[in-house]
C-alpha cells in the first residue's frame, strides 16, 4: 500500500474530490459487502464472485542482494549455487520459501532455509538492504531498489516459474453503481502491467 497506492492518492483526489478515501490495511481477506468496502486491492487467487475485479498486475518474484554482498560473497550462478550463500526467508513451513525455477523446461524446487528467518516481507527487504544476504521476493517490492541500483536482481541463467496470486483490484457494488469504473481501475500510474478484463458486469 504504502508503495503503490498511497502516494498516488493526492492525484487521485484532485481528478475525483467529491470522493472520501479511508485506506485500511490489512494482512485478513475482508468481506466486501458485509464490511461496506467499496474496492479492495488484493494479492490472490480469487474464488467466484459477482464482484467486478480487474487482474491489474502479475505477481513476479526477483532473487536479489546488495552490489556489497555480491561482491564479497560472489554472485550464484546456478541454483545450487545458494547453498552457499547467506539466505533470508521467512520462518520455516512457509510456503514463500518454496522457490520455483525452470531448468530446460523443467521445473526445480528449493526449499530455501535462512540463517536469518523473519516473518515479514518489509523486515526481510531491510535486512538484505543491509547486506545481510540473498532472499527471493515480490518484484514490485524491490523495483525501485533494482532501478537505483541498491539492489542486484540475479538471474542465474534459469527463469523462475511462479504460482503465486496476481494482483487484483476488486470493486464492492456501491461502488460500481456511482462511477465509471473503466476510467479509474485504468488511471495507474505507473502501469504495473497491461490491463487485463473485468470480470463481471459495469452496466
Amino acid at each position: 500500500s504504502h508503495r503503490h497506492i498511497t502516494p498516488h492518492l493526492p492525484n487521485f483526489l484532485n481528478r475525483y474530490p467529491e470522493v472520501e478515501v479511508r485506506v485500511q490495511v490489512s494482512d485478513r481477506v475482508v468481506d466486501l459487502v458485509d464490511e461496506g468496502i467499496d474496492l479492495a486491492i488484493r494479492i490472490a487467487h480469487l474464488k467466484d464472485s459477482s464482484l467486478i475485479a480487474r487482474r491489474l498486475a502479475a505477481n513476479h518474484r526477483s532473487l536479489v542482494a546488495t552490489p556489497d554482498y555480491l561482491e564479497k560473497n560472489g554472485t550464484p550462478e546456478h541454483p545450487e549455487d545458494l547453498m552457499q550463500h547467506q539466505l533470508i526467508t521467512y520462518p520455516p513451513g512457509n510456503p514463500l520459501n518454496d522457490w520455483h525455477f525452470l531448468i530446460d523446461e523443467t521445473e526445480r524446487l528449493i526449499k530455501a532455509k535462512g540463517a536469518i528467518s523473519i516473518n515479514n516481507g518489509d523486515a526481510i527487504l531491510s535486512t538484505v538492504l543491509a547486506g545481510g544476504g540473498l532472499t527471493m521476493t515480490s518484484s514490485y517490492m524491490v523495483g525501485e531498489h533494482i532501478k537505483n541500483q541498491r539492489l542486484v536482481s540475479m538471474k542465474l541463467n534459469v527463469n523462475f516459474e511462479s504460482n503465486l496470486a496476481p494482483t487484483w483490484a476488486q470493486v464492492g457494488p456501491k461502488l460500481a453503481s456511482k462511477i465509471d469504473l473503466k476510467s479509474v481501475l485504468e488511471d495507474r500510474t505507473p502501469p504495473l502491467d497491461p490491463p487485463g478484463p473485468i470480470y463481471g458486469n459495469l452496466d
